[in-house]
């Protein structure tokens, strides 16, 4: 769980961070326990994403991110860093905006979806993403965000070095926190 194991050369992290072929790597890579049977966190599932996403649009998951994403909630200014072994960007980690970019994402999660009155994902998957099966610690997971327990509806992004957005509905809120914590383990929201 990345919430609780430190990255190192042993986590498989690291495996597709210097894989040449990211796309290669996800589809030999074995799946650590039957579908649907237990959670065990895994980035790779995000890289297998991204290329499905390639696939769909015929062009770069930076670039759909940049049409579908970025520009409508007015992101300009980011970076994402690129994978040691591949050169491409990292879908699953590495992906640097500022605090208020951020919070962009959690005002879209709180108004269903919405940016300045543009629907930029549907309500039905925002939905769908706060219904998680599967718990870890105080945080349920489901299609790439994490539940968090104790708040009804509250849905977070969790990145590495304890980067959050969690936006919390029956308050009207989001919550940014930016850090460096790379070197210790993360502690859930």
């Amino acid at each position: 769980d990345e919430l609780f194991v430190p990255y190192g050369q042993g986590n498989i992290f690291f495996r597709h961070y210097n894989a040449k072929d990211l796309k290669q790597q996800f589809l030999s890579t074995q799946l650590a326990f039957d579908p649907g049977t237990k959670f065990a966190y895994s980035g790779l599932s995000t890289v297998g994403l991204s290329k499905v996403i390639e696939k769909v649009y015929g062009q770069s998951f930076t670039k759909v991110m940049k049409e579908k994403i970025f520009s409508p909630l007015g992101i300009e200014e980011y970076q994402w860093l690129p994978n040691i072994g591949s050169g491409e960007a990292g879908a699953d980690w590495g992906l640097r905006l500022t605090s208020r970019d951020m919070g962009k994402f959690g005002l879209m999660w709180l108004n269903k979806g919405q940016y300045n009155g543009t629907q930029i994902v549907g309500e039905e998957w925002l939905n769908e993403l706060r219904k998680s099966k599967f718990y870890s610690y105080e945080m349920g997971y489901g299609l790439h965000f994490w539940q968090v327990f104790n708040v009804e509806n509250g849905v977070a992004a969790v990145g590495i070095g304890e980067q959050y957005i969690v936006a919390i509905p029956n308050k009207n809120a989001v919550i940014v926190t930016t850090a460096g914590n790379y070197e210790t383990r993360s502690r859930p929201v």
